[in-house]
């Protein structure tokens, strides 16, 4: 028996996708959580051609911050119990350290290098190096344990806004972190956010 137009209905030869095929397409790509308008972007996505690129994928995340109160913030477009939960998914991938976290205060503890970025100072943006302010004595007390300087911890709280969710970074006493600290913190977790 001779199968002829094995071709036919094949979308490699230029004819137009299925609604499956656009359907199935939709569901591989990873949805847009930082967006405010999330459903915006999905009509886009599904009314644009296979052939265009998506200018999602190479945003850098820190456009994904914002400023709320003079602290900085990422918004998304997600409920605050759906937010929370991704954020604790988002931390354990980033690979921070996750002390605890408590779902009626909707915060996650986490621990945080301040001199990740190595050899810079925290009060300043230029290249000063960190310097070891211990006497000689105290460096030679092998038996105590010394201190993890620059470990700091911080709180990520997230708070419901008007069209979503809003994540910020606080010190344990509930004062906003350090700028830098903030910063960076959730561009890493921007990072694991985006599509």
């Amino acid at each position: 028996m001779m199968i002829t137009g094995g071709l036919i209905g094949c979308s490699w030869i230029g004819a137009e996708p299925t609604e499956a095929e656009r359907t199935a397409e939709r569901l591989r790509t990873p949805p847009n959580l930082l967006e405010e308008n999330r459903e915006r972007d999905d009509q886009e996505r599904a009314n644009a051609s296979a052939s265009e690129p998506d200018t999602q994928a190479g945003r850098d995340p820190a456009s994904y911050l914002t400023t709320y109160n003079d602290q900085v913030a990422l918004n998304t477009g997600l409920p605050v119990d759906a937010g929370w939960a991704i954020l604790g998914r988002a931390l354990d991938r980033s690979g921070f350290a996750l002390i605890e976290s408590d779902d009626s205060a909707r915060t996650h503890g986490i621990r945080y290098d301040t001199n990740a970025v190595i050899g810079l100072d925290d009060d300043a943006n230029d290249a000063a190096p960190v310097t070891d302010e211990r006497g000689v004595f105290e460096r030679l007390a092998f038996w105590r344990s010394a201190p993890e300087a620059g470990v700091q911890r911080y709180q990520l709280r997230v708070s419901a806004r008007d069209n979503g969710s809003r994540i910020v970074v606080e010190q344990l006493s509930g004062d906003p972190a350090p700028d830098r600290a903030a910063r960076q913190v959730l561009v890493v977790v921007a990072e694991q956010l985006k599509p």
